[in-house]
């Protein structure tokens, strides 16, 4: 288990305990959240049109804010 940890680096580390402590306050929220990665994930190597389509949408709304 060491050799794991010892491999990962400190910001690695950092995030999962993050993530577990938030899983432990807000387990539906965390869920949630990581079905809707999974979904963005899955949605973006199947349609790379929708993909490019919603990073344009966020780079036009970066440029206007």
């Amino acid at each position: 288990m060491r050799a794991v940890f010892g491999q990962l680096s400190k910001q690695a580390i950092v995030h999962l305990i993050v993530v577990i402590l938030v899983f432990w306050l807000f387990p539906s929220f965390t869920i949630a959240v990581g079905i809707g990665v999974l979904i963005g994930i899955v949605v973006g190597n199947l349609f790379p049109a929708i993909e490019s389509r919603a990073e344009k949408f966020i780079e036009d709304k970066l440029r206007k804010s």
